[in-house]
């Protein structure tokens, strides 16, 4: 919850939840991070863990530092060039770059543009990916993209579109077949194409899913489709809203509502499936009360028409939820 706050830029609507968060030692300094401008008591718990022996707290702090905004933490990043992980290494050159150093800029282009290992390279590129979303890196990662090619500048553009930012959908789909199969680059890519698609990005995401034997990628072509309203991965939808657990299957019909509206839920609840039980239509009813009111509730009636007797499952369950989401 807290980096999927981060990642959407709704971390500052949600104090009270992050504060809460920091109760789980490892979450700490991205919490503190998040909440230091309210209060400032919350320095040590990002500062202690970069000296820390946990490798996992010093890469979330590492990368925390670079989120707070505070050029104050320069000095305990620089201190982490010698550090032993190569990823906690890479995350202190990336909130350096974030909190303006050039000297850690011009590291990191130099090691990118070719001066680094292949190793060195890849962990740059995840923590510029994972590490702060900030203008400055936003603008270093414009500038880099501008100067490489292939796969390379693909994953830049793809990291630059995950940022908010527009990117370049051409190149990131000819990153695709140039990313190692498997890879996080080619689920970035992916991720990417999926977030604001052209006409174009969608055809192509279209076309591509499903891939054989890649699980993670389905999964990131299977949300980028449904976030757009493809009607490729309607099965995928009905399969999540028509079988449980219960709290899957009401979120799945909220997913739905969102992208093809109610009046969708209300034709699959009329025209169930043969296999669907009385449970299962009972439960889709209920979503719709839940997230359509009263108003759903009476026009679902309405559909299910002269046969529509009090008995009935769907209208069971839209009454139910109609009434729940009162009580909230």
């Amino acid at each position: 919850v807290v980096d999927e706050a981060l990642e959407t830029g709704v971390e500052s609507r949600m104090p009270a939840a992050i504060e809460a968060s920091m109760r789980f030692g490892g979450l700490a300094p991205t919490g503190a991070a998040i909440l230091l401008d309210r209060e400032p008591r919350f320095e040590e718990l990002l500062l202690r863990p970069l000296t820390g022996t946990k490798i996992a707290s010093r890469l979330r702090a590492a990368r925390a530092a670079g989120w707070s905004g505070e050029e104050r933490f320069l000095d305990a990043l620089r201190a982490l060039e010698a550090d032993v992980d190569g990823r906690i290494r890479a995350a202190a050159w990336v909130s350096r770059v974030a909190l303006g150093e050039p000297a850690a800029a011009d590291h990191v282009r130099g090691q990118i543009l070719g001066g680094g290992t292949e190793a060195e390279r890849a962990f740059l590129i995840e923590e510029l990916a994972a590490g702060p979303r900030t203008t400055r890196i936003a603008s270093f990662l414009r500038e880099l993209g501008a100067r490489v090619d292939g796969v390379t500048r693909a994953d830049l553009e793809a990291i630059l579109a995950l940022t908010g930012r527009s990117a370049d959908g051409a190149v990131l789909r000819e990153g695709f077949h140039l990313a190692p199969r498997g890879s996080a680059s080619e689920r970035r890519i992916v991720r990417a194409l999926g977030r604001f698609p052209a006409a174009e990005d969608l055809d192509f995401l279209a076309e591509i899913f499903p891939v054989e034997g890649d699980l993670q990628l389905n999964i990131e072509l299977a949300l980028a489709l449904i976030r757009t309203g493809h009607p490729e991965v309607e099965p995928i939808l009905q399969a999540g809203v028509w079988s449980g657990p219960w709290n899957r299957s009401i979120l799945a019909a909220a997913v739905v509502k969102e992208r093809s509206g109610l009046r969708s839920l209300e034709h699959w609840v009329v025209r169930p499936p043969a296999e669907a039980t009385s449970e299962d239509i009972r439960r889709l009813g209920f979503a719709i009360g839940e997230w359509g009111g009263l108003d759903a509730v009476e026009a679902l009636r309405q559909r299910l028409g002269g046969v529509a007797g009090a008995d009935r499952p769907a209208l069971q369950g839209a009454l139910l939820g109609a009434l729940s989401a009162r009580t909230h």
